[in-house]
């Protein structure tokens, strides 16, 4: 039982870490939005894991099909997709309910040795992100990917993931 509080604090300094990793980005980018989702490769799907947004209209329960969008896309060919005067439905990003007057907008492949997730950031600030931008953003998403626990990565894991555990 000790070893299973020890996981659940671990779980949630991890947690606090992404937290934290979102609201830097956001601050360094002057987001709009600035979103974490995860990947699950055998659906190939994202699932909105973790975010921060300055709209009341994020979509909490937001899943994007490989492929599906801008977000999707950097999913699906596992490269960075940057929009700048972004003049496209912000409803084609999938993660707004209702419309949003976006500028620009940069989703991040987050990997290790296989994809984990998507960064994506959106701005209503400005038409383009720096090249110093987007070499930050990229190293945040390098610092994201430990704190992804990714549970949907193989179907092994999933398989493991139902098998009885026996403590020591």
């Amino acid at each position: 039982s000790q070893n299973n509080t020890f996981s659940y604090c671990l779980q949630m300094e991890s947690a606090q870490t992404l937290i934290q990793l979102i609201e830097l980005t956001c601050n360094v980018t002057n987001a709009f939005t600035t979103a974490v989702f995860q990947a699950n490769l055998i659906n190939q799907t994202l699932v909105l894991k973790e975010f921060h947004s300055l709209s009341q209209g994020v979509n909490h329960g937001a899943i994007i099909r490989f492929g599906e969008g801008p977000i999707g896309k950097a999913a699906e060919t596992e490269q960075p997709i940057l929009k700048e005067n972004f003049a496209g439905e912000s409803s084609e990003l999938k993660i707004y309910k209702k419309s949003e007057d976006l500028k620009g907008f940069i989703a991040i492949p987050i990997k290790k040795e296989k994809l984990l997730g998507v960064l994506i950031v959106d701005t209503k600030e400005s038409y383009y992100f720096s090249l110093r931008i987007q070499k930050i953003v990229t190293e945040i998403a390098n610092l994201i990917a430990p704190h992804l626990d990714n549970k949907f990565s193989s179907e092994d894991e999933v398989v493991l993931d139902h098998l009885p555990t026996h403590e020591l």
